[in-house]
């Protein structure tokens, strides 16, 4: 049995987005769609600052939008995708921390890249942010507006050992019947004293150990799946620019997150930071370490 895609909401437009990217994800991989509310209640001191108005009756209006978020959510969802199975669910607690424990029982979870609190375009979430980055399992934040096709899925690749990354984009460009877009970039921060002749040389010789090093990488996956049409590139920049460049076209960008602790992985996240803030398409955060496929 598939197991479930979670689609994160608190009746924002962009948590919509997020409920209609999930269902056509849950429609191609034969699962079902829950779409999950969890109210965030205010604290006890917020409660004090509300002498005239009871905390139950209050309580009470905030769980009947967080159930009025969920059914108007898998509404659109079902729209999107008839014939799917689509329950709409409210929880109690940190949204974020339920969203980030449901490793159990989800397939993926997809959020939309701000809520309510939200003030300008460019701004990550607090629970998007918190899911991508502290989840055990693969998340999606459904960034910027676009409705490009799935006809191009971009992966990132760094230096770090990332199988679980290349196992979900050959999956997911298999499933989309979508061309694979593999890069690998990082600055050319040479030494300018050295010279431009010297300069070229060196950027070659990395260009060379690089693809070599790519060519092994995707090797195996390729022959998994000789169905998916992949391309390579490796390009002297930033990877966050470059990848955000690439958004604009892409369906989905897809970036893989070290595991371990969490000083590791805010070592390694400037580059999906920059993604998640900036990106025109959807983003897959896969964490690398044993999650369920």
């Amino acid at each position: 049995m598939n197991l479930d895609v979670v689609a994160g909401t608190d009746g924002s437009e962009a948590s919509m987005r997020a409920a209609e990217w999930a269902a056509h994800e849950a429609a191609l991989r034969g699962a079902s769609l829950r779409v999950l509310s969890v109210p965030a209640l205010p604290s006890l001191l917020a409660w004090n600052m509300m002498p005239l108005e009871k905390p139950e009756d209050r309580a009470d209006e905030i769980i009947r939008a967080a159930r009025q978020s969920a059914a108007k959510a898998a509404a659109r969802a079902a729209g999107a995708e008839p014939g799917l199975q689509v329950i709409p669910e409210v929880r109690s607690g940190v949204p974020g921390q339920v969203l980030s424990d449901l490793a159990a029982s989800a397939a993926m979870v997809v959020v939309g890249s701000r809520g309510h609190g939200g003030f300008a375009a460019l701004v990550l979430g607090s629970v998007s942010r918190y899911v991508a980055f502290e989840a055990p399992y693969p998340v999606v934040v459904t960034c910027g507006e676009s409705a490009v096709p799935h006809h191009e899925i971009v992966v990132g690749l760094s230096g770090r050992a990332q199988s679980e990354a290349l196992s979900f984009a050959f999956e997911e460009a298999e499933l989309r019947r979508a061309r694979l877009h593999a890069v690998h970039a990082w600055p050319a921060l040479l030494p300018e004293p050295a010279g431009a002749a010297r300069r070229e040389r060196d950027c070659g010789g990395t260009s060379s150990r690089v693809a070599r090093w790519l060519a092994e990488l995707l090797g195996p996956w390729r022959q998994k799946y000789p169905g998916v049409e992949v391309t390579v590139d490796i390009v002297h920049a930033v990877p966050g620019h470059v990848l955000v460049s690439m958004s604009a076209r892409a369906g989905l960008i897809v970036l893989g997150r070290s595991g371990g602790e969490s000083a590791n992985r805010r070592r390694t996240a400037p580059v999906a930071h920059s993604v998640l803030s900036h990106a025109e398409c959807p983003v897959a955060i896969i964490p690398e370490g044993p999650f369920r496929p």
